[in-house]
């Protein structure tokens, strides 16, 4: 069966990525060709999605995905979490579909409670690097953890009125 070579370009910000209507076999762990018009040595984000990104103040879980392409391969994909402090925690991503040039990256974990009456606000981003060392950051997603309800505050026991 032959299939004829249809290119698109979808542009997100400032990259191109090219699609074709030749289907690849399931499972096949292909290297995309690079595009000889555009030389490209950065790993490239797609699709960073953090959900949710509001949650009540018990917290919950909360899912980083990413999709990656990077021509080299690449090496490493690692979720950053913002503390309110701005304390910063990276942690490995794992490769939930695809191949090391054109895959989906994801982690879960969950968010802790918020003992407060303020909301707190976190920050959640992603860097790739690849097999050349090359890296790329991601913006930065706020999460926000709503504040305590002042009615789940336990209020201080008053001395009853009486003698002494």
């Amino acid at each position: 069966r032959s299939y004829a070579k249809v290119s698109a370009c979808f542009v997100f910000g400032n990259t191109c990525a090219f699609a074709d209507d030749a289907p690849q076999k399931e499972g096949q762990d292909k290297k995309p060709q690079k595009n000889a018009a555009k030389k490209l040595d950065l790993p490239e984000l797609f699709f960073f999605t953090v959900t949710p990104t509001t949650m009540t103040y018990e917290g919950s879980q909360i899912t980083v995905s990413v999709k990656v392409i990077d021509y080299d391969g690449v090496k490493t994909v690692i979720a950053i979490l913002i503390k309110p402090n701005g304390q910063q925690s990276p942690v490995h991503m794992t490769r939930v579909s695809g191949s090391q040039w054109d895959g989906e990256w994801r982690i879960s974990w969950i968010m802790p409670m918020n003992t407060g009456s303020e909301p707190l606000v976190y920050g959640v981003k992603v860097r790739a690097s690849d097999t050349n060392n090359y890296h790329v950051v991601s913006d930065t997603v706020t999460v926000t953890v709503a504040g305590k309800p002042q009615s789940d505050f336990k209020k201080p026991i008053q001395p009853m009125p009486g003698k002494r």
